[in-house]
């Protein structure tokens, strides 16, 4: 399973719910789960809800789940 997916099972976070956490839209968050880098600025806001940098940077690294 991808890192951020992995993290956000463990927060108990679906795409829609720290989409609307992040002030941003579900396309935004689901590009991420596609591979795409977030931004500086969602970085920076992922972290503070205590994603990893891994998740942040490398969305779609696998890790064992």
């Amino acid at each position: 399973m991808e890192i951020l997916k992995k993290e956000m099972k463990l927060m108990g976070y679906t795409a829609r719910s720290l989409a609307d956490r992040l002030g941003l839209s579900s396309p935004s968050v689901h590009a991420w789960m596609n591979g795409i880098k977030p931004s500086p600025p969602s970085i920076l806001k992922l972290k503070q809800l205590g994603f990893s940098d891994t998740a942040c940077l490398d969305p779609r690294k696998d890790v064992e789940v």
